[in-house]
């Protein structure tokens, strides 16, 4: 799922499930399907039995707990090949370099050309 993780390694859809979730009473289903939907996420972001249940089914612990395993599940679905770039101290992959704008990819020839940044497998910065 295209912008899951953001430049920490951070869930996006988890931080966005927790947003709703943790901060309000009362969540059903469709509404943290909407939530979710709106932050650009698809149907993707909620297990099967979220897409089937009606919209006004409230949203258990048992069920927050089952929606939060699907989206940390997503995660093992990311390409982590080695034409990506490391660029936080978690190790994760983000954007391929080629999708860069120039004046970062710039910035990591630079970084390792004078040591700043540092090489962790084969990476293409081109």
């Amino acid at each position: 799922m295209k912008g899951l993780l953001d430049l920490d390694g951070e869930n996006r859809a988890v931080r966005m499930f927790l947003a709703l979730y943790g901060g309000a009473c009362g969540v059903t289903i469709g509404k943290m399907r909407k939530h979710l939907e709106m932050a650009g996420f698809n149907g993707d972001a909620w297990p099967a039995w979220a897409a089937l249940a009606h919209d006004d089914v409230h949203l258990t612990k048992m069920g927050a707990q089952d929606w939060l395993r699907h989206l940390f599940d997503l995660e093992r679905n990311i390409d982590t090949s080695e034409k990506r770039v490391h660029i936080s101290d978690k190790n994760v992959h983000i954007t391929p370099v080629a999708e860069m704008p120039p004046t970062f990819r710039a910035y990591i020839r630079k970084g390792l050309a004078d040591g700043t940044l540092q090489i962790i497998g084969a990476v293409n910065a081109s």
